[in-house]
């Protein structure tokens, strides 16, 4: 459609997304991550009571029931700890996601 800006506004778009990957410890509502980019570097950062923003596991992560699952972040913390509604299966070390 000769629109030149789709692409800056795609790559945009995918700089606002979170990646992450699953650490040990994690359970049905709190998942511990080993790993994630940007940092979580301030408390409520992907989430509080005031917004939340949403986890989607990747579509081949580890665990079988969690591909594509979604669910709210209601709290985060710096060491990268994240709150969320629960999950029909808990996450392995080593699964992957992104925050949006």
């Amino acid at each position: 459609n000769n629109n030149t800006d789709s692409p800056v506004i795609l790559d945009r778009s995918a700089r606002g997304m979170t990646r992450g990957t699953v650490g040990s410890g994690s359970t049905t509502t709190s998942i511990v991550t080993s790993s994630i980019d940007p940092a979580s570097t301030v408390a409520t950062q992907f989430g509080n009571s005031t917004y939340k923003r949403v986890v989607i596991f990747d579509k081949d992560t580890t665990t079988a029931n969690l591909r594509g699952q979604a669910v709210a972040i209601s709290a985060s913390t710096t060491g990268g700890v994240l709150t969320v509604s629960a999950l029909t299966d808990s996450p392995v070390s080593g699964d992957t996601f992104v925050i949006v």
